[in-house]
């Protein structure tokens, strides 16, 4: 918790806060009906906080590596946030490519490009099944969505054959501490192996690792968040639950789920 709330005073965490708001406000109506289903604001989620931070930080990286060269990045189970506009604002020659199974999303990202400066191309794509690519990407990242496929492993391996050599993969999952949620920590750090067998990089300052997902007292955790502030958590009691609540004089652990966020950078 004590690096979280330090990285929320970074002059650059202030600024993507800020950037992430102003999309939001801009682009109310296109992402009225994708707000409904998640948040229209996702700098407003306790893990995005520290995921978008981390994954930006690694492109930019990436990026200052390249040179004039632009880089192909792909945003894998994109949604439709602020950050693919985000990156291609902050940072040069990018060509930024969405993919996401939801159809219905195409007309959202058709509607968010039409007001920004760089266009992100949104594609039709199951991660479970990726199709073969022309040309390799740069950057591959993939922010908590593979917590929610089946198959993880499978998509690991076709992120490592999409992406050029020496290219970057960038990957953020939550990970349940209790309640069997969709991976609990064994199945977690199972994962974390995975992908260090994957992208067996040399350079140990690049990735996390396995190791990292040994869960210390000072662990940024859905419940040290909701002690913190539990606006960030994305769960709201319903009224019959805060009803009960009250009556017990005490609040509801029923149907809270303790999870933790693991986030990776690995090469190819």
């Amino acid at each position: 918790m004590g690096e979280y709330t330090a990285l929320l005073e970074t002059d650059s965490a202030r600024e993507m806060r800020a950037y992430a708001r102003a999309f939001a406000d801009t682009n109310a109506s296109a992402l009225a009906t994708y707000g409904q289903r998640w948040v229209k604001n996702p700098m407003e989620h306790w893990s995005r906080l520290w995921e978008y931070p981390f994954v930006y930080e690694s492109i930019a990286e990436a990026a200052g590596r390249s040179g004039p060269r632009p880089l192909r990045v792909l945003d894998a189970g994109s949604g439709a946030t602020f950050f693919p506009y985000f990156l291609m604002d902050h940072l040069t020659n990018l060509e930024v490519t969405c993919w996401d199974s939801d159809a219905s999303l195409a007309a959202i990202h058709e509607a968010l490009n039409a007001g920004a400066r760089g266009r992100a191309r949104f594609e039709v794509r199951d991660l479970q099944a990726p199709p073969d690519v022309a040309r390799p990407f740069d950057v591959i990242y993939c922010i908590s969505v593979l917590e929610h496929l089946p198959r993880r492993d499978e998509t690991v391996r076709a992120f490592r054959k999409m992406l050029a050599r020496g290219g970057l993969l960038v990957v953020t999952f939550d990970v349940s501490l209790e309640h069997g949620g969709e991976i609990p920590l064994a199945e977690a750090r199972g994962l974390a192996r995975h992908l260090e067998t994957v992208f067996p990089s040399h350079d140990e300052s690049e990735r996390a690792s396995s190791r990292d997902l040994a869960i210390g007292g000072d662990a940024l955790t859905t419940r040290s968040i909701r002690a913190w502030d539990p606006r960030l958590l994305p769960w709201r009691p319903s009224i019959r639950g805060a009803i009960a609540s009250l009556v017990r004089l005490r609040p509801s652990l029923s149907h809270f789920n303790n999870l933790t966020c693991y986030c990776g950078a690995y090469r190819a």
